[in-house]
């Protein structure tokens, strides 16, 4: 996407020229109507795929249909589409979209599916072999073993890239990325293992010629609790499970490649707001807020329990050895739980999140910057796998969903994070925080989504005397 496939319209993050927005894209304008529950494009005359043929409506009729459906393979495409009822070709270059009810996050799902041209895929759409064949300023093409390369479409529509061609090389071994880079044949090391860094930042044959890049995906792992059930149907249960998680030493471990998160909410996270600090460790805290449920260790044995039944909980983990997940298991026995730990692969423990067969349950969420998050944390949403539900939450969601601009969603998400904090229907456990290298060479990479537009960047040529 935004290289080989374009998108009907593109997200301009925020910076010091203006707040975040949308920017023409294969869409040169759109309109969405006074009740919310339309939106309009009229496409750019001037596109045209990699064959030569146009962009015309029936390809984003296709394009968004496909990615509606389970026979797209793109579940997070076709949650954010939800509530897009039909996608109509009111002409050859116009497309109507019609909604369920308004949903300003459709707006933002359509700077990220890729349109496709309908006479070549709808017979190859879940085909992987075959020619790439897009939009976009860029063409695919193999190159010698374990590289992939870019190609500038002499062809484009569209404003042509500064960079003529753009290699991929992937490499098992880390340390000679690191060589390459040192040797001038690597402007991008997009990622440095726990063993390079923060040694190889400042390493000579480096230090001079790289710099630092933090890379900011929306992903985190959290734990996800039972709330329509005792005894996390208390939020002073669910509060004292985030008291007793020492996440932030855990994520220390990680030397800055990882970091702790109290939630979906932060800066170019899931949900693009002002972060709210995660509740601090505090044994303390944690053990008034079990005694204020009622649940006490009056015995001595070292398990709570209450009206005469032990403090049991159902754990669902996923198999082998995890520092975090067993720094959580052991600090809520040591509490008073008992643990009935049900371990498995990831198939079989989704299926018991899906029938709600657990109390508590480790988990993943992995997307985009500035995502709806009610389908995670909203009245029936479907990862809402602890089935919580808060009318404060719920109405949180409702204006972020009716903002349109994207820029005034930051204030509404981080009142969410507050609003999560108190109720804790999740407990965020940590989220990666990948740093890389790049050369000062590279100009204009600008860090959005985890990643950069590589259309975007050009090469500082010095001068010649």
């Amino acid at each position: 996407v935004d290289t080989v496939f374009e998108t009907l319209l593109r997200y301009q993050p925020s910076s010091s020229s203006g707040p975040a927005g949308y920017r023409a894209g294969l869409a040169q304008t759109w309109s969405v109507s006074p009740g919310g529950r339309e939106i309009r494009l009229d496409l750019n005359e001037a596109a045209r795929f990699h064959d030569g043929k146009p962009v015309t409506a029936l390809d984003v009729q296709f394009s968004l249909e496909a990615a509606m459906t389970k026979k797209g393979g793109a579940e997070h495409h076709r949650l954010a589409l939800s509530d897009v009822s039909s996608v109509e070709i009111a002409g050859r270059q116009q497309v109507r979209i019609r909604l369920e009810r308004p949903n300003s996050y459709v707006l933002r799902e359509l700077a990220a599916v890729p349109i496709l041209p309908e006479h070549i895929y709808r017979k190859r759409l879940t085909q992987s072999d075959g020619e790439w064949v897009g939009s976009g300023p860029y063409q695919v093409s193999r190159g010698p073993a374990g590289t992939m390369e870019l190609h500038r479409v002499a062809t484009y529509w569209g404003r042509a890239p500064s960079i003529a061609r753009i290699d991929f090389v992937r490499h098992q071994d880390s340390a000679l990325a690191l060589r390459e880079a040192k040797e001038g044949r690597m402007d991008i090391v997009p990622e440095l293992i726990a063993e390079h860094y923060p040694e190889q930042v400042s390493a000579p044959g480096l230090a001079e010629n790289f710099s630092e890049v933090e890379f900011h995906p929306a992903q985190f792992s959290y734990i996800v609790l039972d709330t329509k059930d005792a005894p996390f149907d208390d939020a002073n249960l669910r509060r004292a499970i985030a008291h007793l998680i020492d996440s932030e030493g855990i994520a220390s471990t990680g030397k800055g490649l990882s970091r702790r998160v109290g939630g979906p909410v932060w800066k170019q996270g899931p949900a693009n707001g002002t972060e709210t600090a995660p509740l601090p460790r505090d044994l303390a805290e944690a053990a008034r807020l079990l005694e204020v449920a009622g649940w006490r260790d009056d015995d001595g044995d070292g398990v709570r329990s209450r009206d005469g039944q032990r403090l049991m909980i159902t754990v669902l983990a996923t198999e082998g050895r995890h520092l975090l997940r067993d720094s959580v298991l052991k600090a809520l026995r040591k509490a008073g739980f008992v643990l009935d730990l049900r371990v498995g692969n990831a198939a079989v423990l989704r299926n018991r999140l899906r029938d709600g067969e657990f109390d508590l349950a480790f988990a993943t969420w992995s997307g985009a910057t500035d995502s709806d998050m009610s389908t995670l944390i909203g009245s029936g949403g479907k990862q809402n796998f602890g089935a919580f539900r808060d009318l404060r939450v719920d109405a949180q969601l409702a204006l972020l969903r009716a903002a349109w601009e994207p820029g005034k969603r930051i204030a509404l998400a981080t009142r969410l994070g507050q609003l999560l904090r108190e109720s804790m229907p999740i407990v965020g456990l940590s989220a990666p925080h990948p740093r890389g290298l790049v050369h000062k060479r590279v100009q204009g990479l600008v860090v959005w989504n985890g990643w950069f537009s590589l259309r975007d960047l050009k090469i500082a040529v010095e001068d010649e005397e």
